[in-house]
């Protein structure tokens, strides 16, 4: 049964990573097996327990979902080795124009608020992932959609609320049949939406159910046009006995 808090799925993954190296075998297996569970494991948590994973445990994810190539991994390594690479847990606390340059100012994680480091750069790279926490606010078309109440941003500051068929959550908490929505700005509701297999595989089920919606409404189509023909040959029939 998937865990339904947040401590017991970390404390879970853990336990299975230890055991899968005392049988020698890499923590990555591990990761790509919970990838592979990760709707099932995100739908088992409750809205609290979603939110708590996000705040506490989203970058350790973040981190360790991707494993780089090898090459890349090498370039890493040779860059930490001779100094062209520094790693640090930090958070930043401003950023100012110098010159054609850049000074920043961070806060190393578990050292004292008042212990401050200046770096000077030439560029800020944001590699924390998409801002799909206000995409609603931000895309004009979302937006007014989202003021006519057809569709509104989901709990987590992930995207889009949609329910389990993808479909568009109004403001009125009903499902729209005509409006889905595929790929990451679903993840609110499917979890993880961002690697190949789950970024494909759930618009395949949205294109699915489209071709469904279609055939419904060329099956009333047809039935309706029949039901035309057949009135138009009654009335022509009824003319030509008068």
């Amino acid at each position: 049964m998937p865990a339904t808090r947040t401590v017991d799925l970390l404390r879970r993954v853990r336990a299975v990573i230890a055991a899968e190296m005392v049988e020698g075998r890499p923590w990555e297996g591990v990761i790509d097996a919970l990838r592979r569970q990760g709707g099932a494991v995100w739908s088992s948590l409750p809205l609290a327990e979603k939110q708590r994973f996000l705040r506490h445990l989203r970058a350790f994810w973040d981190v360790h979902r991707f494993q780089c190539a090898p090459q890349i991994d090498s370039l890493v390594q040779s860059e930490l080795a001779s100094g062209g690479l520094e790693i640090m847990a930090a958070s930043v606390r401003s950023v100012e124009r110098c010159g054609h340059d850049l000074r920043i100012r961070l806060h190393r994680r578990s050292t004292p608020e008042s212990q401050v480091l200046e770096r000077t750069v030439v560029a800020v790279v944001n590699c924390t992932g998409p801002g799909s926490g206000g995409v609603v606010a931000s895309n004009p078309v979302l937006h007014s959609l989202a003021e006519t109440g057809t569709l509104q941003a989901d709990p987590y500051g992930l995207g889009i609320s949609v329910d389990g068929m993808s479909r568009v959550i109004t403001v009125n908490g009903a499902a729209c049949e005509t409006l889905l929505v595929a790929g990451p700005l679903a993840r609110g509701t499917h979890g993880e939406l961002m690697g190949l297999p789950q970024v494909s595989a759930q618009p395949r089920a949205v294109a699915a159910h489209v071709a469904t919606l279609l055939r419904h409404v060329t099956e009333i189509g047809g039935s309706y046009l029949d039901q035309r023909r057949s009135a138009t040959g009654s009335s022509a029939r009824r003319l030509e006995r008068r």
